[in-house]
């Protein structure tokens, strides 16, 4: 379901956008087409504020922020889930990590350290 309000796309089963907390119905379902994440990659689109781009790697300011400062890093890579994650793929995240620590530092408030970060998949 693509909410008619701020565009995000939710899952089928919920009942309101979990990004503006609009009402969505069965009306609201339309076909996805290619993941948001992998437009971005390609593309940034419209709304949303691209941190920094790599050969490797892309990060954006979240179009969808579920707190103050909600970035995404999204690694231009195969690694569509958790599971599909192997041991080869580390270097590849950690460097990921400490980009994104590097890009967002600047942004964030002065008395914010890595520690107050919270990095997930």
């Amino acid at each position: 379901k693509f909410c008619p309000t701020c565009r995000k796309p939710n899952l089928l089963v919920v009942d309101t956008c979990t990004a503006c907390r609009q009402s969505l119905s069965d009306g609201n379902i339309a076909p996805a087409g290619r993941d948001v994440v992998q437009d971005a990659i390609v593309e940034t689109p419209e709304g949303w504020e691209e941190v920094s781009r790599s050969f490797d790697f892309l990060i954006v300011k979240s179009p969808w922020p579920v707190s103050r400062f909600h970035y995404w890093g999204i690694p231009k890579g195969t690694m569509p889930d958790l599971r599909k994650v192997r041991r080869r793929h580390m270097k590849h995240l950690t460097t990921l990590r400490e980009i994104a620590v590097q890009n967002l530092q600047p942004r964030l408030p002065r008395d914010c350290g890595e520690e107050d970060m919270i990095f997930g998949f």
